[in-house]
């Protein structure tokens, strides 16, 4: 034995009713050439039962397997009593017939994942089917073990509800990983379950699986087979087809969420739902939403910020705006038609500001687009106050020019007439400059002193010369214009 093979010892586990047992194994490796043997020799007095606890990744022995075994339920595989050698013999080989039925026709299927609006829930639909050999057997007892990955069994967030095929409902009991219960079956072999459990969004990985066990018991034997169908569903039974629909309903969720933040612009929700809707099951698509909600509402409460910080900024540009206009209407020097103007200006530029604090995207763009905007509605409230000064400043010239004009010896009625009403004209034309655009104006002053010069009295004849001197031509002279932007 030694010389052909290597003597190996290990333990396995199994489920002897509901407690689990380690039995202690030998099992034989042969050497090249050898044949291997089958079967598994049990040492005696090992059994050692675990005590029930937090999930430590261990399951039981028919997890991840498609096997079917003809047992008693409280029974292990290594121990049974009905072996299929010998219910194969049942009723005359009819019994056999049935096995073979149990073995092509039991199966494990994912139904559905089911959203539920109003508890925000997930829940997993899952169907074992084993064909019904009988409705007349003999005090026979149903159970149903069902058994998760790991990674699957710590998002399970309630108790898997079971209905059996006679109909009766109960929920499956947690104990060492498994959840399991059984059912008084009645006459009936086998027949149709179905089950369904509320689970956290989680995705399904290559590594998980679910597996579910249906056992079919009674004490009287001779008859319809007495076994346990297990069967296994992995990723390819269940994993691409959970996922797409769980990343379907996720998608709907977090576009939702999307649409009802309050405080983001168009732009930024158009930017989040792109990102929802790129995602796809080659991700790790439940974290990578779960982040952009995280991520959108945190720019949302940011943007309740700035919308405060708007609101604000908005109320002080308008109240730049009402102080001018009022300042404005004060202006003796201004006609309506000016003021009007100089006010019509100063809304134009209060929406405009108001414009460019809606489209800042941060506190630093609101507060340069208020203090740009106050600055403007200054400048133009100024403007106008130049252009009143510098209205009553020619007013004030001309003034004095007549003044002159009729305190000047030696001049005719009709000269000073004359030269009054070209001072008239020239007042006249000097405040029609007052509407041409700004630059320019500007640019004149800074060249040279404005003047209002009449024209030459009339010609007199010699005689009159020699009897009086001609008086020297009257100007109205007009101090600098104010070097403050004027309105266009």
């Amino acid at each position: 034995m030694k010389k052909n093979g290597t003597l190996k010892e290990h333990f396995k586990m199994y489920k002897a009713g509901k407690v689990w047992l380690f039995a202690a194994v030998i099992g034989l490796t042969l050497g090249a050439g050898a044949q291997s043997v089958s079967g598994l020799m049990t040492l005696p007095g090992f059994p050692t039962a675990i005590k029930a606890s937090a999930d430590d990744g261990t399951r039981p022995y028919w997890f991840g397997q498609n096997v079917d075994y003809f047992k008693h339920y409280n029974e292990t595989p290594d121990k049974t009593t009905v072996p299929e050698s010998t219910q194969d013999a049942w009723q005359a080989g009819k019994t056999a017939n049935e096995i073979a039925s149990l073995k092509s026709d039991s199966q494990f299927t994912y139904d559905s994942l089911t959203y539920d609006q109003s508890t925000g829930k997930f829940t997993m639909s899952l169907t074992f089917k084993v064909p019904t050999l009988a409705t007349n057997g003999a005090s026979r007892s149903s159970y149903f073990d069902l058994a998760f990955s790991q990674s699957l069994t710590s998002k399970i967030k309630s108790t898997p509800s079971f209905t059996a095929a006679s109909g009766s409902h109960a929920d499956l009991n947690f104990t060492n990983n498994v959840y399991s219960n059984s059912f008084n079956a009645g006459s009936t072999v086998g027949g149709t379950s179905k089950m369904s459990l509320v689970i956290d969004p989680v995705k399904i990985t290559s590594s998980d699986q679910i597996t579910g066990m249906f056992s079919s018991d009674t004490g009287t034997t001779g008859y319809h087979p007495i076994f346990s169908v297990v069967r296994t569903l992995g990723y390819n039974d269940f994993g691409n087809a959970f996922n797409t629909q769980l990343l379907n309903q996720l998608k709907i969720n977090s576009n939702g969420k999307i649409d009802n933040l309050n405080h983001l612009n168009d732009d930024q929700k158009n930017d989040f739902h792109n990102q929802i809707n790129n995602e796809n099951t080659n991700n790790d698509f439940v974290n990578d939403l779960d982040n952009i909600d995280k991520k959108a509402a945190d720019a949302d409460s940011n943007a309740a910020g700035l919308v405060t910080a708007k609101t604000a900024a908005k109320a002080a540009v308008d109240q730049a705006a009402t102080n001018a206009k009022a300042k404005i209407d004060g202006m003796s020097g201004l006609t309506d038609d000016q003021k009007k103007a100089a006010k019509a200006k100063i809304d134009a530029d209060d929406a405009a500001a108001d414009k460019n604090i809606d489209n800042a995207t941060d506190t630093d763009g609101i507060n340069n687009a208020q203090t740009n905007g106050i600055n403007q509605i200054n400048s133009d409230a100024d403007n106008a106050q130049a252009k009143a000064d510098a209205k009553s400043a020619i007013d004030s010239a001309a003034t004095d020019a007549k003044n002159t004009i009729d305190n000047t010896p030696g001049l005719s009625d009709t000269d000073k007439t004359n030269a009054k009403n070209k001072v008239d004209q020239d007042e006249q034309t000097l405040r029609l400059t007052l509407i041409t655009p700004l630059t320019v104006r500007e640019s004149m002053m800074r060249r040279r002193r404005v003047s209002l010069p009449l024209k030459r009295t009339p010609m007199m004849p010699l005689a009159r010369v020699k009897q009086r001197p001609m008086p020297r031509r009257p100007l109205i002279r007009l101090q600098p214009m104010p070097k403050t932007r004027l309105m266009r």
